[in-house]
């Protein structure tokens, strides 16, 4: 089992466009929650964010806080 603590990897490096991004530690967990999540984002995030395979890419650093605040 994946801790919680590896749940996501920060990449604070330029990736398609976004430097903001989560890379995916915990595959099982987000196929768990995903549906939740998604809900979450839409009521709370201001820009929300966008799923490429593992990595999960934001708009701004402040989203991404509010979202590794939340869930990690």
């Amino acid at each position: 089992m994946i801790e919680k603590k590896d749940r996501f990897v920060t990449v604070d490096t330029q990736f398609d466009g976004y430097s903001n991004s989560l890379l995916i530690g915990d595959y099982n967990w987000w196929f768990l929650n995903d549906l939740i999540i998604e809900d979450w984002a839409k009521l709370t995030m201001s820009k929300g964010y966008e799923r490429k395979g593992m990595v999960i890419k934001f708009a701004t650093a402040e989203d991404r806080l509010q979202f590794l605040l939340r869930w990690s």
